[in-house]
């Protein structure tokens, strides 16, 4: 494997990966209330699933979902449910930026909002499209699965880190409406997936 392909992995995969989408919102959001160490575990949950759909498409799904594009438009209209499901408890939260006590945010929630985020699979395929040629190779697929998944790791972990900075500027007008903010975020992702 050359170095050649890994930083191109890398440098495609980190901008994608660290864009604002549903779960980065999420984990900002869930570290804002509960705090960082408590959305390790959401975290956990959201690797799986971009890991196993990156294996899945290293080996040959992508054909599959490009024959059946109603699987497609299932899952978007899925995801976007749900989407729309978390905005609205977001939009009419109190935004109390203080951490709450029982906030739902363990491993199962974190593979759940994978499962119904369409971003994540067109990503995948959209990165897989990108390096074609090398991920014929099993060994360059599984490496592109693994640089996926560790570029997402490294993403939802910055994000629910920034967390920090809002708890500590709890008086600012950003702080005091955050789960607004990140519920109107949502819905313009959502809205992105259909434009």
């Amino acid at each position: 494997m050359d170095t050649k392909f890994i930083l191109s992995a890398l440098l495609v995969n980190l901008p994608l990966a660290l864009s604002p989408g549903p779960t980065n919102i999420l984990c900002l959001s869930l570290a804002s209330s509960a705090g960082f160490k408590k959305t390790l575990k959401f975290i956990g949950g959201l690797q799986v699933l971009p890991f196993i759909y990156s294996l899945i498409v290293a080996f040959g799904a992508e054909e599959i979902l490009s024959r059946f594009t109603m699987l497609s438009l299932v899952a978007k209209v899925l995801g976007s449910g749900y989407m729309l499901y978390i905005a609205y408890l977001m939009l009419t939260s109190k935004s109390d930026v203080n951490k709450k006590k029982e906030v739902r945010g363990g491993f199962f929630h974190g593979v759940l909002a994978q499962a119904l985020n369409p971003k994540n699979i067109t990503i995948i395929i959209t990165i897989f499209s990108l390096f074609s040629q090398q991920a014929t190779n099993h060994v360059y697929g599984i490496a592109l699965a693994v640089i996926i998944t560790l570029c997402n790791l490294l993403s939802h972990l910055v994000w629910s880190y920034s967390a920090d900075v809002i708890l500590k500027n709890k008086e600012s007008a950003f702080s005091k409406n955050q789960d607004k903010i990140f519920g109107l975020l949502l819905l313009v992702a959502v809205a992105f997936l259909w434009i």
